[in-house]
């Protein structure tokens, strides 16, 4: 009897040292994703663009008016998704709304090591009710800020992002590019100036409509403020060859600033685009 009454104590102490250890290995699975990181906002002389940015809007819809928002991919393989928030300017206290909730393998493609997704500005629901345009008579308009967290699929979620802050600003209108000459082509477009903003300059480039690092063959900054904009465009002086009969991308980014407000970085911006063939 003694030894029937060893043998089961022994069972018993085994059986809850088993168990311990199985919550020790499981514990990490309890821990939250790592804070997401948002992609740095690269220059805007450089390309390829990266981080917050104005979306570039077709010509033939330059009323598109939308932010384009980038960040790292979390390494954490239990990673479920990532849900971003959004909040106004000028409202006091600040309260952010969802506007997203991205799902992995869902919305995201798995394996990436960056992601984006563009806020046209819509509800949380998804309804198009356009907050970010500016106002189509006046041009005023208002900047917001971003913030995300991740979640995991036991629920755990992260510590939320940095905010980042931009505003959109009208659209440079009735972008177009003529031939004026065998390698001399001309870009025009109108512009009106929102109330409370000042233009640094606008950033014209053509590329190919592959992309990449190679893909400018021209650029040019353009620092004169007229209602009506015309830029000639000397391809003999491009930085790579140009091919007869193929497509490219005219873009024009306005980059501009806002000197009354609070925020320390006071992004604001527009881009539209247009493709033209290039004959020789």
């Amino acid at each position: 009897m003694q030894a029937v009454y060893r043998f089961g104590l022994l069972l018993i102490c085994g059986t809850f040292m088993w168990c311990g250890c199985g919550e020790n290995e499981n514990a990490s699975d309890e821990l939250p994703p790592a804070k997401p990181r948002w992609v740095e906002r690269s220059s805007d002389d450089l390309y390829p663009q990266q981080g917050i940015r104005a979306d570039p809007a077709m010509a033939v819809n330059d009323g598109y008016h939308a932010v384009r928002l980038e960040w790292y991919a979390n390494t954490e393989p239990d990673v479920l998704g990532y849900r971003i928030y959004r909040c106004p300017e000028n409202v006091s206290p600040l309260r952010f709304y969802v506007v997203a909730d991205l799902r992995v393998s869902v919305d995201l493609q798995e394996g990436l090591d960056r992601y984006f997704w563009v806020d046209k500005g819509d509800s949380t629901g998804g309804a198009p009710l356009r907050l970010l345009d500016p106002h189509p008579e006046t041009g005023d308009s208002r900047g917001y800020f971003w913030m995300m967290l991740v979640y995991d699929s036991l629920g755990n979620r992260s510590e939320r992002s940095d905010t980042l802050y931009y505003r959109l600003i009208n659209n440079p209108r009735n972008l177009s590019v003529a031939r004026d000459s065998t390698d001399v082509y001309s870009a025009s477009w109108s512009f009106t100036p929102n109330p409370d903003i000042i233009i640094s300059y606008y950033m014209l480039r053509v590329y190919a409509r592959y992309g990449g690092l190679d893909a400018v063959v021209w650029y040019q900054k353009v620092q004169r403020y007229e209602s009506q904009e015309v830029v000639y465009m000397d391809f003999s002086e491009s930085f790579g060859p140009l091919y007869a009969d193929c497509t490219y991308v005219c873009q024009v980014n306005v980059i501009a600033n806002r000197p009354t407000t609070s925020h320390a970085d006071s992004l604001a911006g527009a881009a539209v685009y247009t493709s033209f063939v290039y004959r020789n």
